[in-house]
This record gives structure tokens, sequence and C-alpha cells, in this order.
């Protein structure tokens, strides 16, 4: 308080009199209300936010018994958590208008975030002030997920997958899916582990393929594990495969063998996946039993139909698996996709033994256009060889195609007609 003292001089009959006075002539300073929030990008007050998303402070300086608003500076005291203790992170200095200032932009993390406010005051006018703790909390969605199965009623000795369903989640969603699969109906006594796969931005892949030899009922669930901003959730225990017998030998037992790869874009026909070149989803997939049969590689043959053994297709980025295989010889094929043309043999042969428990195959193919270009193909099918070392022919001879010698012919019960 600033006091102000005057003298005053009077004259009278008896001489001079002085006369002091103190007057308490200015009025205190009146402490505002600091009011702090946070805000969104859209400069909306909000108190939980998806991790990553940007948030600011806002504040406001104000009070009902001044005759002004407030001006001068703020300082702004960010805490990486919901509480304002700890050592902040400050922003100083920031100039009011009209009462009102905010904060640079952050990102919200999993801990959450808060802020607090201090007002630096204005002379004569307006005290120091600070705000309380504005916090925010870093906010998860409640995604649901289902299962279905490629089959739910098989044969034993077949060949079964889960096909996830996530709905509700964030569209950078990530994390895993582990499949499992049950010998009663609480989901409480695990058979089978049907394998973990990677989500990546809400892609959920398949199930690895099972083949299941003992009938019985089997009960799949899918637990899908959650990230920073997604809840973790299961599917219900009621996705249920019944495996019946069969009057058909059993194939042989199960084992650690794997066979996976990817059907791909083949950009620029070299039939390697090379980068950028992307994944065909929906692709049809099949395992054959042994790869001996008189049947040509390019003819569909009923014979060759009836060594099939498991059928899959290909998830969102392409890939295929068949897992829990014993050892043997298998081929894998790609069914033909409409609008493609297949670039790989269509039909590769695979040996699993001890030694050999894994095997990578993918299939190249490219988009069919009006015309096929022949020159381009003969370019890169080296002459009637394609990159595995198998005659690949459309069953018709073209100039460039090569004869090939030296060929044993087995005839079991058709006939053969030589044109010269």
């Amino acid at each position: 308080m600033k006091l102000k003292t005057r003298i005053f001089l009077a004259s009278t009959a008896g001489g001079l009199m002085a006369l002091a006075g103190t007057a308490a002539l200015a009025a205190a300073a009146v402490t505002p209300t600091v009011t702090a929030t946070v805000q969104n990008s859209s400069n909306v007050n909000i108190t939980s936010a998806l991790v990553g998303s940007s948030v600011h402070a806002a504040v406001t300086v104000a009070s009902s018994s001044a005759p002004a608003s407030p001006t001068g500076t703020v300082d702004f005291n960010l805490y990486a958590n919901q509480t304002c203790t700890g050592s902040p992170l400050a922003q100083t200095g920031v100039a009011l208008v009209n009462g009102s200032a905010s904060s640079s932009n952050t990102i919200l993390t999993a801990a959450g975030l808060s802020y607090k406010v201090h007002y630096s005051g204005q002379t004569d006018l307006y005290t120091e002030a600070d705000s309380t703790c504005a916090s925010i909390q870093a906010a998860q969605v409640a995604p649901a997920i289902s299962l279905s199965l490629s089959n739910n009623n098989v044969q034993a000795g077949s060949f079964v997958y889960g096909i996830p369903n996530l709905t509700g989640e964030t569209a950078t969603a990530s994390g895993t899916l582990q499949y499992n699969v049950y010998s009663n109906n609480t989901c409480s006594t695990l058979t089978l582990n049907a394998g973990q796969k990677a989500v990546t931005n809400g892609s959920t892949p398949n199930s690895d393929s099972f083949q299941f030899n003992t009938p019985g009922t089997y009960y799949w669930r899918v637990a899908y594990s959650g990230d920073l901003n997604n809840t973790a959730t299961t599917s219900v225990c009621g996705t249920v495969l019944t495996v019946v017998a069969t009057s058909t030998p059993p194939l042989p037992p199960t084992g650690a063998g794997t066979i996976s790869g990817t059907v791909f874009n083949d950009l620029n026909r070299d039939r390697d996946q090379d980068a950028g070149e992307p994944g065909i989803s929906g692709v049809t997939i099949r395992l054959q039993q042994k790869a001996t049969t008189t049947a040509r590689w390019w003819k569909e043959s009923k014979k060759y139909r009836k060594l099939i053994i498991a059928t899959t297709t290909t998830d969102s980025n392409g890939n295929y698996s068949f897992a829990n295989l014993g050892a043997g010889t298998y081929v894998v094929e790609q069914k033909e996709l409409e609008g493609w043309k297949q670039r790989s043999s269509d039909r590769r042969r695979v040996v699993l033994d001890s030694t050999h428990t894994s095997a990578d195959v993918d299939f190249a193919n490219v988009e069919k256009k009006d015309k096929d270009k022949d020159d381009k193909d003969k370019e890169h099918e080296g002459k009637g060889k394609d990159k595995d070392d198998d005659w690949h022919d459309n069953g018709k001879h073209r100039g460039w195609e090569r004869f090939i010698g030296n060929l044993n012919i087995l005839n079991f019960d058709g006939w053969i007609r030589w044109n010269r």
C-alpha cells in the first residue's frame, strides 16, 4: 500500500499552526482467478484422448472486481503425469490477449499429461496467481473379436484354420492374435496352440492350418492382446469344430513341419518378390499329399484332385501357411486367379524330413492386360524353362520353345498318337 502525506499551513490570530495528515489513498491489488484446461487440436476442452493425440493447455485470467481485463504474461508448466508433480517442462512469458493464452502443442503419452499455469500479475491491478492442476488421461477404445473356421464339420485327416474378425479397433491397431484349440466347452483344457500372429494397422491374419486326425469335438478361441489405444479382448468359447471318423486310412502322423509362402504381384516379372511388390489376398492354396502322379503339370486331373489334403486362402498380405505337417512329400498348388496370369509354376514339390522341417513357397502373378506380350514372356521364361527348372507350357508349342530330348514316357492305361 502506498501512503501519501500532505502538510497544510493555516494562519490564525494566534500565529501559524501546522497540521499534518496521513491518508491511505491507494486501494489494494486484486487476486484474479486463473483457469487452466487441456484442449485438442480443435481447441475443445478434453479430459481424455488416444495416445499420440496432439494436445495443449489453454488459460483464462479474470476477475469480477477489477475494472479491466488482465494483461501481462503466463508460464505454462507441463508434467509427464496426471498429478502436476515432479519437474515440469516450462514454457515461460506467454502474453495474455484479452485475458487468455495457449501453450504450444504436445503429444499425449500413455501415462497422460497435466498442466499448471502461473500468472505474473499486473502492477497496481492484479497480483500473481496460479491455476489448479489440469490433467488429461490416455484413453483406449474397446474393440470386439469373433472367430469362424474354414470348415466346422470335417473328416479325420482334414486341415482347418481360424478366421478372425476384429471390429471397433483404431486404424493403426497393432498387437498380436493368439489362437488356441481346446477339448472342452469352457476352453480350459488346451489341446493345440494354433499360432500367434501379428496385427498391423488393423489387419488380422488367419491362424495356422492344422490337421485333425482324431475324431471329436474341438473348441476354438482367439485372444487379441490390445495395444496402447485398444483394449485386449477374447472371443467367446463357442467356435466348434466337429471331426468325424472316416473309412479311408488315416493320413500320416502330424509333426513339426511347416509350409508357408506368399502370393504376390510380380510387377517387374522376375518371379521374385521385390520391395514394393504387394501380396495378393484371397487366393486359394491347396496342399497335396504326394508329388508322384502321372498327370501332367498343366492338366487338372481327377487323380491329382484326390490327393488334396488341405486348402487355405491367403491373408490380407498375401501370406498363407500349412503347419503341423509330418515328414513326407507334398505338392503346394496355387489355384488360378481370375484376371491374373501366373508367372511361376502353379505347383511346387516340397519334401519335409527331420533335417528340413519348413519350406517357403512363393507364387508370382501378374495382372492380365488386353493383350499378353509374348515377347515379354519369352524374355523371362528362359526359352521354355521356369526358375525352378520345370518344363512350363500352356499346351501349345511356340517357335521359341525348344524341344526336350532323352525322356522316358510311361503309358499305363491309354494310347499315344504320334504326329510328324
